[in-house]
């Protein structure tokens, strides 16, 4: 009896699940479909020319920019020294393939 039960739910799940399926192939095909026409207004492009305006105002500013190299010919910056110390490697590098296997 309970094998019968098993089948039969079985068959209704599977009704239910093909039936979803073709309801959902009917709705998208159906919505692939050409929409009425609609009237569209375009709204004016006022904010991305006025973002386009800043960006040409900053770049032109950037062309404007002049750099004085004057200061490296400065008594007081030739006399400067360097004081850097190099930072010996201790730390081994590791292998020359990592992705080797072991």
């Amino acid at each position: 009896m309970s094998s019968g039960l098993k089948k039969g739910t079985n068959i209704v799940f599977a009704v239910i699940i093909g039936s979803i399926v073709v309801i959902g192939l009917v709705w998208f095909l159906n919505s692939r479909s050409e929409p009425a026409e609609v009237a569209t207004v375009e709204a004016p492009l006022v904010a991305e020319t006025q973002y386009a305006e800043d960006i040409l105002a900053a770049v032109q500013l950037i062309k404007e920019v002049r750099l004085d190299t004057a200061f490296f010919q400065n008594p007081l910056f030739l006399e400067l020294e360097d004081f850097s110390v190099a930072v010996p490697v201790v730390t081994p590098r590791g292998r020359q393939n990592p992705f080797l296997p072991f």
